[in-house]
């Protein structure tokens, strides 16, 4: 019986997280290269603001830079997405191919706001393959096999520049 209160709520829960739409996107240049990069990957750049009751909303309209020594986005006006490059990971690289980390500024009226993204990969996390699947000769359920990936499984996973939250 709980269910047909539960319905509702998770449907006016669902309303009220509504984000921005996202109309440009900016490439960043690139002003060297470590020799492993493939290909694009898009982040998400949104800037929020705390409203007058007291919550998180988004912003539009906060502009932000990034640089490292390898790329530089300049004047991106949130929310956009910002391509930058994806690099391969693996044991033949220096530090597995893993780029520096994005310095990012961003300001917002009169407002600045500094902050660093390292990028990320697949490494350490754990990826779950396969389904629960029951034998009824048994009466038993098996469970899905679980992998924590490590240097070498990972190494088809590029690193990438996480989604960026700039709050003001």
């Amino acid at each position: 019986m709980m269910w047909k209160y539960l319905v509702p709520f998770l449907a006016l829960s669902a309303c009220g997280s509504t984000s921005l739409p996202v109309e440009e996107t900016f490439t960043a240049s690139r002003l060297a290269t470590l020799g492993n990069e493939y290909k694009t990957q898009p982040s998400l750049v949104r800037s929020y603001a705390v409203g007058e009751d007291g919550k998180r909303v988004e912003v539009k309209g906060a502009v932000c830079s990034a640089s490292s020594t390898l790329v530089s986005v300049k004047n991106v006006t949130t929310p956009a997405l910002v391509k930058t490059p994806m690099y391969l990971q693996a044991e033949r690289f220096p530090e597995r191919g893993k780029p520096p980390a994005l310095n990012w500024r961003c300001s917002y009226r009169g407002k600045v706001v500094k902050l660093t993204t390292e990028p990320s990969s697949g490494r350490n996390n754990t990826v779950t393959q396969g389904v629960s699947t029951y034998d009824a000769a048994t009466g038993t359920y098996s469970q899905p096999t679980s992998i924590v990936l490590t240097g070498r499984l990972s190494s088809t996973l590029p690193w990438s520049y996480p989604n960026v939250e700039v709050e003001f």
